[in-house]
């Protein structure tokens, strides 16, 4: 990846256990540290994703760091702290062994309201 523009982010990753009903429940958190370059989300990326997020302010992140991510079931998506604010990881775009690029992950992450 080109380290000149990247940067420095935290990465807020919440594993989930099964408790003794069978509910899916919050256990360990841990904070990783990832280099990383953003970029605004393009008008064509807007269209691609369902109505609620495209209020949202969204982010491109490109990485070498696999994060999780998921549409459905936010409760175990990573979350990235930028510039005091926590945007979800909604969806990952894997380029690892693609022929025609750096291998990275393109990740798109969405703004969390009432955040930090």
């Amino acid at each position: 990846m080109f380290d000149i523009f990247s940067r420095t982010l935290t990465v807020r990753r919440t594993q989930l256990e099964q408790d003794e009903d069978f509910i899916m429940r919050p256990s360990v958190t841990e904070y990783i540290e990832i280099r990383a370059i953003i970029q605004t989300a393009d008008a064509e990326i807007l269209q691609a994703l369902p109505e609620g997020y495209r209020t949202t302010e969204l982010y491109v992140v490109f990485t070498d760091t696999r994060l999780r991510a998921s549409l459905i079931n936010l409760a175990n998506a990573d979350v990235v702290l930028m510039d005091n604010e926590e945007y979800q990881v909604i969806k990952i775009q894997n380029w690892i062994d693609s022929p025609c690029s750096n291998n990275h992950y393109e990740a798109l992450i969405s703004k969390i309201k009432g955040g930090l």
